[in-house]
């Protein structure tokens, strides 16, 4: 037994180039229209039920069970296997659909999760034993008595040849066999190359681009930069190709048991002869060995590698943000959608400005305490989590929304201190535009007149800020008349400034000024000509910075408070706010700074009002500061700013740019931008990798 493996070459480059056809026409699903719905579902692990139960919310599936979506697209991000009983429902469902939906001009993609991987690998420590009787049939009682005695004689004779050391149980007959259920056979043989599931397996993608947004089951960890999706995909389609030549090749030189799983495959590689000499022929003829000896480092197990790296999920904000943003950029996309690390929350977080969205909110929930079911809708800029319960609004086409708080958790509440069931900003706006007052009073805050609001509409009831004022400003004596002085003395008190003030918290992708629009409220008379007044939404459940800081109530986070306290200064610079006191800062459960009171800002001076702050800036709203579309800018400000006031803006806005773009120059980019920390995010489970590879303790 001398004789050595030999790689069949082209036999195994035509399987890496078959499984390539298979996966770069995926691609072209880039080129969706705008408006074109992409649903994206994240880990399964066996859960009929929740899936089911999801994709009927969606829309996706009628009650008969068949595709309902049209022309839409399903990516579903992998883990399908493991953990869940109904595995092959799972299967059977999504491949029947992937029919449907082509026959209707639809998509259903499925992509690679580390579990598929691990199973098409014989790595089996997560299956549940369920699953392996759904492949069960009337030969299976046999088929596992005669893969028993295959396997064992390997153990019992081959092994000691090879000086392989004998696995536990491996040869005690009522141990294996209770280890391996009926139907172990005919699961083993359907995922392999020769059984259609395992075909299947082999042609899904591990990414795939649709619509501008990149789908993987983990992660772009730092062995995928500076590759392409097409790269990704052959380079893991090359490592099952590997997979399954060097089991071939093995098990006819009788290096590992029939059937045999990576790890019994890596111990026969140790084993085979002739492998440590290293004349340049036989480091040739054992390169397949080799490659099995590496496994470890192969994009299906590589801890990071696509289908295994949750720095996405676990990382900061600072650093795997910066070069989670860059990776992005690189690959020419919007955002990224991934899997794999489950939510402790049972909900869809989103991370860094909007650019990364994680969807396992751990739909089996018999395993994950609290997980649930979920999708992820995207329609052009606009992207909503589903739920069986519920749709929150997270990223519209001005970036995060502020209906969500940190990690997805609504923030705008209604009078009864409820989540808004309202999906986007122009429903809210809506809603103080034509709500019904049913009920109003005087605020005695503050030297102008205000008034709270009750508004009803449709069945919702939310409190509102109304403001009517339109003077000079009328500040006492002290250090803020030397201010209106140095600002040329004529300073508005405007209550339209506050409807300006949110238009500019839109267009620079800030949301931390509650909405507000322009109206007139027939129910509360005036004398004389009524000046432009605004309705605004109260804020519920929130407390005052001032009282906050007097109480001695400590952030939990204080680089978070900073981080906000630096977005605030930019704002105010840009839109001339002479007069933010801590009175006018508000903070909520979340601990999300909010900007309120801006009727006394758009002042007619090119000074900013504290050119030395901010000394940072988020690295979305640089973004947008540095991609200003002026004319777009003009249009949304008309409504509310004279044309020098917005003139103002607009020179403001350009001294802001230069100020950071010096402080980058002068610090590097790192010290300067940065991501906003989500201190609500969970911490969240994480998997090292497959039991059956890690080293011994």
């Amino acid at each position: 037994m001398g004789k050595v493996i030999t790689v069949r070459h082209r036999r195994l480059r035509w399987s890496v180039k078959l499984a390539a056809m298979v996966l770069v026409v995926l691609p072209a699903w880039s080129s969706l229209r705008g408006g074109e719905r992409v649903v994206a579902i994240g880990d399964v692990h066996g859960s009929y039920k929740g899936l089911v139960t999801i994709l009927v919310r969606s829309g996706l599936l009628d009650a008969g069970g068949h595709w309902n979506g049209g022309s839409q697209v399903l990516v579903q991000t992998g883990d399908l296997f493991d953990r869940g009983a109904q595995v092959r429902p799972v299967l059977d469902l999504l491949t029947r659909l992937q029919a449907e939906a082509t026959a209707s001009g639809g998509r259903v993609i499925v992509l690679l999760g580390n579990h598929e991987a691990m199973n098409l690998m014989g790595l089996e420590s997560y299956v549940n034993p369920a699953v392996y009787e759904a492949f069960a049939g009337r030969g299976s009682r046999r088929a596992l008595k005669r893969a028993y005695a295959q396997r064992a004689r390997f153990w019992e004779h081959r092994a000691p040849e090879l000086g392989i050391e004998v696995p536990a149980g491996a040869v005690d007959k009522e141990v294996w066999l209770g280890a391996h259920p009926q139907g172990w056979v005919e699961y083993r043989a359907a995922l392999g190359p020769g059984g259609e599931l395992g075909r299947w397996l082999h042609g899904l993608p591990a990414v795939v681009v649709v619509g501008g947004t990149l789908f993987v089951h983990g992660g772009l960890g730092p062995t995928v930069r500076g590759m392409d999706v097409e790269s990704i995909n052959r380079h893991v389609a090359g490592e099952l190709a590997t997979f399954w030549q060097a089991r071939s090749e093995m098990e006819s030189e009788q290096l590992v048991p029939p059937l045999a799983s990576l790890a019994e495959m890596i111990l026969g590689a140790r084993a085979a002869p002739g492998r440590d000499e290293r004349e340049p022929a036989s480091a040739r003829d054992h390169r397949l060995l080799e490659e099995v000896l590496h496994a470890r480092t192969w994009f299906l197990l590589d801890p990071e590698g696509p289908l295994w790296y949750g720095g996405q999920a676990n990382g900061s904000d600072g650093e795997v943000g910066s070069k989670t943003v860059a990776a992005l950029d690189a690959l020419g996309v919007h955002r990224m959608v991934a899997g794999h690390t489950p939510s402790q929350d049972g909900r869809i977080h989103v991370r860094f400005g909007g650019r990364v969205f994680l969807i396992d909110t751990g739909m089996l929930s018999e395993v994950y305490a609290g997980g649930r079911p979920s999708a992820l809708e995207i329609r052009g800029e606009t992207v909503t989590a589903i739920y069986p319960e519920e749709r929150v609004h997270l990223v519209g086409p001005d970036g995060p929304s502020h209906l969500t708080g940190l990690g997805g958790h609504p923030e705008l509440l209604d009078a009864d201190g409820r989540p808004l069931s309202l999906t986007s900003k122009d429903e809210i706006l809506e809603l103080l535009r034509t709500g019904r007052v049913t009920w109003h009073r005087g605020i005695g805050r503050g030297i102008n007149e205000n008034y709270q609001l009750l508004l009803e509409k449709d069945g919702l009831r939310v409190h509102a800020a109304y403001r009517v004022v339109d003077r000079e400003a009328d500040l006492p004596v002290g250090s803020k008349v030397e201010m209106l002085r140095e600002y040329g003395g004529s300073v508005r008190d405007r209550a339209i400034y506050e409807a300006a003030a949110y238009e500019m918290s839109r267009i620079l992708g800030i949301h931390r000024v509650p909405p507000a629009v322009e109206r007139g409220v027939e129910e509360i008379r005036r004398r004389g000509r009524a000046p432009r007044s605004t309705v605004q939404l109260w804020l519920e459940h929130v407390s005052g910075e001032k009282d906050r800081r007097l109480r001695g109530v400590v952030s939990p986070d204080p680089d978070y408070e900073r981080q906000q306290l630096q977005t605030m200064y930019l704002f105010d610079n840009i839109i001339g706010n002479i007069d933010r006191t801590q009175e006018n800062l508000l903070v909520d459960r979340n601990w999300k700074l909010w900007f309120i009171d801006h009727t006394r800002s758009f002042i007619k001076s090119a000074k900013l009002v504290n050119p030395e702050e901010p000394t940072r800036c988020e690295r979305q709203v640089w973004r947008r500061l540095t991609s200003l579309d002026e004319q777009d800018l003009r249009r949304r400000l008309e409504p509310y700013l004279e044309r020098t006031e917005i003139n103002f803006v607009l020179v403001r806005w350009h001294k802001m740019i230069e100020i950071l773009r010096a402080r980058i120059e002068a610090n590097g980019e790192g010290a300067v931008l940065f991501d906003l920390k989500d201190i609500s995010r969970s911490q969240v489970r994480s998997e090292a990798g497959p039991e059956e590879l890690k080293p011994a303790a």
